[in-house]
């Protein structure tokens, strides 16, 4: 799917918004390791076969994800494979929603909004920053070297 219309005409006017804005502040923190892909079901950001030829560990056919925006029933949800893969990222996030004064809902590698109004754009941007696309495919390819060995 090229155009993100399907996916945000389903959302409310106050959601839709805070989707584009999440979007272009993902986008703005990208490097060229990440293509972003749009579907129904959300916004992926990932690392495609071009890139990285093995893919995504549990089904090579897919590439590698990166990040992704999803839209549910109760708020919206980030995922973000190098807060999950980088030990000590939560640490990081907890300290900065803290001092931000914003009231965190975290899972191992997502982050939940439930008002659009409460998105802490600018440190999602660091965020991103913190793991480019390409330290992070380092970092899962040593993993997956590691992993392999075993």
């Amino acid at each position: 799917m090229d155009s993100l219309k399907p996916f945000v005409d389903k959302l409310d006017p106050d959601r839709a918004a805070a989707v584009l804005e999440l979007r272009k502040t993902i986008l703005s923190q990208l490097d060229d390791a990440v293509e972003e892909r749009v579907s129904e079901a959300g916004i992926d950001y990932v690392i495609p076969h071009s890139v990285y030829p093995a893919g995504y560990h549990c089904n090579p056919k897919q590439p590698l994800s990166y990040a992704a925006v999803r839209a549910g029933k109760t708020g919206l949800t980030l995922h973000f494979l190098p807060m999950y893969m980088h030990e000590g990222e939560d640490v990081w996030v907890k300290s900065a929603f803290a001092e931000a004064g914003v009231k965190l809902d975290m899972g191992m590698g997502c982050l939940r909004f439930k008002k659009p109004g409460e998105i802490p754009y600018a440190i999602i941007a660091q965020l991103l920053g913190r793991t480019p696309g390409r330290a992070f495919l380092d970092r899962y390819s040593k993993f997956m070297d590691t992993r392999n060995k075993k």
